[in-house]
C-alpha cells in the first residue's frame, strides 16, 4: 500500500544514515576480533595438587596464541596473595628472549622454566626440592598483544610420615588388658593410623583401635590374641609401618629357693604364687632371726619387698 511504501522508504533512509556514522566502522572491527581465536592458556586448574616435601614438581602451563596476537611475548609466574588488598608476588618472567628471577626469598630457590625455550608454547614452571613453604596458589600469565590469558594452580606441599615407633603397655598374661601403640614423630596432618594382624588369624573381635592416636586396645587377653600386629601410618603423600609381636602366657606357680638372711637355715624353701591383687606373695618357714627385707625380679617387673615375719 502507499502507506507501507512510505514507511519502507523512511526506514531505508534511517538505515542509510546510520551506516554513515563513525560507530559502524568501530562495531565492525570489534566484531572481527571476537570471531578470531584469541590467546589460550591451559594448566592443571584450581584443584589443589598435593606433593611430598623433597620432591620436584612441574606446574603445567601451555599456551596457544591467536592469529591476531602479534605483539611481543611476555610470560609471568607469580604467587597469588591470599589477601585481595595485597599485591601478588612475582616469581619468574620471560620477555625479549630472556628469563628473569624476581623473588629473592629462600623458598623461591630452585624455580625455573621447565622448557629450555618458553617461547615455543610451554611456559611450565619447575620447582626443585619442594618444601612446605612452597604451598601457595600460583598464576601463569601469558601476554602477546592483543591476546592475554592466565590460569591458576593450587599447590600443597606435605611432609611424609616418619617411621613410627610401636610399643606395648600391659602384661602379656591371660585375662589382662593390653594396648598396642604406634606414633610417628614427623609428618603433616592429618595422619591416619591403622592396625592389622599379620599372622595367626584375623583381628580379634574384642579389639578396638583409634585411627587418630594410634592405639589398639585388647581386652581379656587369651592365647588366640597372640601374633604379629602391623601398624601403618599414612597421609596424602606417604606411608610408613612398624610391627610388634604379642604373646599371651598363663599365670605361673613358682618354687623359689633363697638364702634370705632372715632364715634359720640356708636350705629353707620359700614358695609363692601370683596373686592378681597383690603380685607375688611369699611365705617364710622356720624364721627365728629378726625381720629382714629382700626383693625379687620376675618378668621384668620389680615385685613388692618381701617381709619375713618372725611368726612364720
Amino acid at each position: 500500500s502507499p502507506m507501507q511504501d512510505t514507511a519502507c522508504k523512511k526506514g531505508g533512509s534511517r538505515a542509510e544514515l546510520h551506516s554513515l556514522e563513525p560507530m559502524a566502522t568501530t562495531d565492525f572491527i570489534f566484531s572481527g576480533l571476537e570471531g578470531a581465536e584469541a590467546m589460550k592458556v591451559t594448566s592443571m586448574g584450581l584443584q589443589a595438587i598435593q606433593k611430598a616435601a623433597g620432591d620436584s614438581m612441574i606446574l603445567n602451563c601451555s599456551y596457544t596464541p591467536g592469529p591476531l596476537d602479534t605483539g611481543e611475548l611476555d610470560i609471568e609466574w607469580s604467587v597469588v596473595s591470599p589477601d585481595s588488598t595485597q599485591k601478588d608476588q612475582m616469581l619468574l618472567s620471560y620477555g625479549s628472549s630472556t628469563q628473569y628471577q624476581h623473588d629473592d626469598r629462600p623458598s623461591s630457590g630452585g624455580l625455573s622454566f621447565a622448557a629450555g625455550d618458553p617461547s615455543k608454547g610451554d611456559a611450565s614452571l619447575l620447582i626443585d626440592q619442594l618444601s612446605p613453604a612452597h604451598s601457595a596458589t600460583y598464576q601463569c600469565k601469558v601476554k602477546k598483544l592483543p591476546g592475554v590469558d592466565m590460569q591458576k594452580t593450587s599447590l600443597v606441599v606435605m611432609v611424609k610420615p616418619s617411621v613410627p615407633e610401636c610399643w606395648l603397655q600391659g602384661e602379656q598374661l591371660f585375662g589382662e588388658d593390653v594396648s598396642l601403640h604406634c606414633q610417628s614423630a614427623k609428618g603433616s596432618t592429618p595422619l591416619k593410623y591403622t592396625w592389622r594382624r599379620e599372622s595367626m588369624g584375623p583381628m580379634p573381635a574384642a579389639a578396638t583401635q583409634n585411627s587418630v592416636t594410634g592405639e589398639l586396645r585388647l581386652s581379656n587377653l587369651s592365647q588366640s590374641f597372640a601374633g604379629t600386629y602391623l601398624c601403618e601410618v599414612n597421609n596424602a603423600v606417604g606411608a610408613q609401618r612398624c610391627r610388634i609381636n604379642l604373646k599371651a602366657s598363663k599365670r605361673k606357680r613358682v618354687n623359689l629357693h633363697t638364702d634370705c638372711s632372715c632364715m634359720a637355715h640356708h636350705d629353707d624353701t620359700h614358695w609363692g604364687e601370683k596373686d592378681p591383687n597383690f603380685g607375688f606373695h611369699f611365705v617364710c618357714s622356720h624364721v627365728t632371726t629378726p625381720t629382714r627385707y629382700f626383693t625379687h625380679h620376675i618378668s621384668a617387673r620389680v615385685l613388692s619387698i618381701i617381709f619375713c615375719h618372725p611368726l612364720c
